[in-house]
């Protein structure tokens, strides 16, 4: 049995040829999609600042420390926080201690 070379490329694998128009059009995104994308971003930016407002504002009597980490949290999970936000200090009338 003869020993094949390793290094040898074989000659049956295509060069990829990244410049054609195909290859162009599958990339590139429309204005739409970024339009989109934009609004969610906006959008979840928005939320956080709401939900680190209302965090911030009814942690008012606590440590400074358990006040920013209440925040942070509030921040990072702020569509929940909002919808707990309204349910349970406003729909159920609990609110906050100041």
């Amino acid at each position: 049995m003869a020993k094949k070379k390793t290094d040898e490329i074989p000659n049956d694998i295509p060069s990829p040829n990244f410049d054609t128009e195909e290859n162009a059009v599958k990339s590139k995104k429309n204005t739409w999609h970024w339009a989109q994308v934009s609004l969610v971003c906006i959008l979840k930016i928005l939320v956080s600042l709401i939900a680190a407002s209302l965090a911030w504002g009814c942690n008012s009597s606590q440590n400074i420390i358990l006040r920013f980490l209440i925040t942070l949290i509030a921040v990072l999970f702020s569509e929940f926080y909002v919808i707990y936000y309204a349910f349970y200090r406003v729909f159920m009338g609990n609110n906050c201690p100041i």
